[in-house]
């Protein structure tokens, strides 16, 4: 949600920060959601990454590591 002053608030972007911050250099991770959402996009593969807890989120989220088909096979963590 957008606030009158321009920033950003809410759920999505709680989960989005917490991604951000377990990831490592050069990996993007996404939620099952984004990923089910995003997974029609050309060039992009997906790896499943299990449920995770995330502080600050009540329930386990689902995540995925995205990857490009220009790299290769995602690292396994």
């Amino acid at each position: 949600m957008q606030l009158k002053d321009g920033s950003f608030r809410g759920g999505a972007l709680n989960v989005a920060a917490r991604l951000c911050g377990r990831a490592h250099a050069g990996e993007v991770l996404v939620s099952g959601a984004t990923c089910r959402l995003a997974s029609r996009l050309a060039g992009l593969h997906y790896s499943d990454r299990g449920r995770v807890r995330l502080k600050n989120i009540p329930e386990r989220i689902h995540i995925h590591q995205v990857y490009s088909e220009l790299d290769a096979r995602p690292p396994n963590r």
